[in-house]
């Protein structure tokens, strides 16, 4: 009958007796289902006494041996994989934790450099700000100070075109009375000079009705006084009238005024005490024969 070393295969577990214990167990509940059967093939059959689903118990010492060799292999192979999984994960969490390290840092210089730039936004909008409003400052005092400019300009342009137009008011008052005057100096001078002519006029006209009647034979209580007027004035000197035409130049021969009168126009001017319109005075006048009458 073969011998052979009876093992089993189990996960590595942090207590070993409890890991033997359980090892034990199994053992005894798997060697009551020990049964007779034939192993290796059926050239070189072999006899040999194991539990149907599990390993064979009765292995020959080559089979073991390879078995051991593959298990610390195996076992090996376990340790150097669990040891790069170890610095795989050791590197991993060192990398991860450079990598949180590098982005906490980042971050936190994203975050330093977010709040600079924020400090200096603020300070560039509290400058401009202070800027704008020296600047509104600035201009409304400008504005003001135009204002004040434009107002007084306007008060000067004002009172210069009040001055202006006083001016103009009173040199238009000022040639308004000197045309008033010469105006009244013309119709002075023209009333002076026709005042004599009046009553010689009048009664020249009313000797040309009554002639006029008198070829119609409808002759009136007075015409015959009428014509005889009208003759005198006609024909009779006037020296009153005829020293106003020499004054206002109508008549401009003195000579046969001296042989008439026996005297010049201006010594019977004074003879007579009148005065007669000049062109410096406006209370001159003439008397005619019947203001003498």
């Amino acid at each position: 009958m073969a011998t052979g070393l009876v093992y089993t295969e189990v996960e590595e577990h942090h207590n070993p007796m409890a890991e033997l214990l359980r090892v034990k167990r199994s053992l005894a509940r798997e060697a009551e289902s020990v049964t007779r059967m034939q192993i290796r093939n059926s050239v070189n059959p072999k006899t040999a006494y194991a539990n149907p689903p599990a390993q064979s118990l009765l292995l020959s010492m080559v089979e073991m041996e390879d078995k051991i060799l593959a298990l610390q292999k195996k076992t090996a192979d376990q340790d150097n994989a669990l040891k790069e999984e170890r610095e795989t994960r050791h590197e991993t969490l060192k990398a991860q934790r450079q990598a949180q390290e590098a982005a906490l840092k980042a971050q936190r210089q994203a975050q330093e450099a977010a709040l600079k730039a924020e400090r200096e936004a603020r300070e560039e909008a509290v400058k401009a700000q202070r800027q704008a409003q020296e600047a509104a400052l600035k201009a409304e005092r400008e504005a003001r100070e135009e204002a004040v400019k434009a107002e007084r300009e306007a008060r000067e342009e004002a009172v210069k075109a009040e001055r202006e137009a006083r001016e103009e008011a009173v040199k238009a008052e000022r040639e308004i009375q000197q045309r008033a005057t010469e105006a009244l100096c013309r119709i002075t001078k023209e009333v002076m000079m026709l005042r004599p002519l009046k009553a010689t006029a009048i009664d020249i006209r009313q000797r040309f009705f009554a002639t006029f009647r008198r070829g119609q034979h409808s002759r009136e209580v007075d015409d015959h006084l009428i014509i005889d007027c009208g003759n005198l004035q006609a024909h009779a000197g006037d020296v009153v009238l005829d020293v106003c035409l020499f004054k206002n130049h109508e008549i401009c021969s003195e000579d046969t005024f001296s042989i008439l009168y026996g005297v010049s126009w201006r010594q019977a001017e004074q003879l007579l005490g009148m005065r007669v319109y000049s062109p410096t005075s406006t209370r001159l006048f003439c008397s005619s024969n019947r203001d003498r009458q």
